[in-house]
């Protein structure tokens, strides 16, 4: 029997490329999306410092200004991440909607090449049957020769 040949190999090639050029061009919006997640988590976790210690930092009027100025600092700095990550959010959407379809065509060439490879496995068996079935008819027609032969 032949070996499985994919009448679609080109196509699904393509499609994996395509595939792999969006992901590319999508690599600096995600990586844009990780910096700015990282300096999110870094002034929230200096924020949390600020508010572990608050009750130091409260107990007179010169720490009371420290205090609010730092928590007012931080509290704008990641209102200003966040409208910096919205904008990159924003940024990566379109990309992740055409890696959504570049996924969707390959997926289906992917399928289709399975259905396919299915049918080439149960074509060889059903072959196979078929020798099976030949040999021990013709094993039979040469017993059957051979016992009248001797008769």
């Amino acid at each position: 029997m032949k070996p499985f040949r994919f009448r679609f190999a080109s196509v699904l090639k393509a499609r994996k490329h395509e595939e792999e050029l969006v992901i590319r061009g999508m690599a600096p919006f995600v990586a844009e999306m990780g910096k700015i997640q990282t300096m999110v988590e870094s002034a929230r976790g200096a924020m949390d410092l600020w508010n572990r210690d608050k009750g130091r930092w409260l107990s007179d009027a010169g720490s009371i200004s420290l205090f609010t100025s730092a928590v007012s600092t931080y509290r704008a700095n990641l209102a200003r991440l966040e409208s910096e990550r919205l904008k990159a959010e924003a940024a990566l959407a379109p990309w992740r909607e055409r890696l959504a379809e570049a996924m969707r065509k390959r997926k289906a060439l992917e399928v289709l090449r399975d259905r396919d490879r299915e049918l080439w496995k149960e074509e060889g068996k059903k072959q196979e049957r078929i020798r099976s079935e030949e040999m021990v008819s013709v094993r039979k027609a040469i017993a059957k020769n051979q016992l009248a032969m001797l008769l």
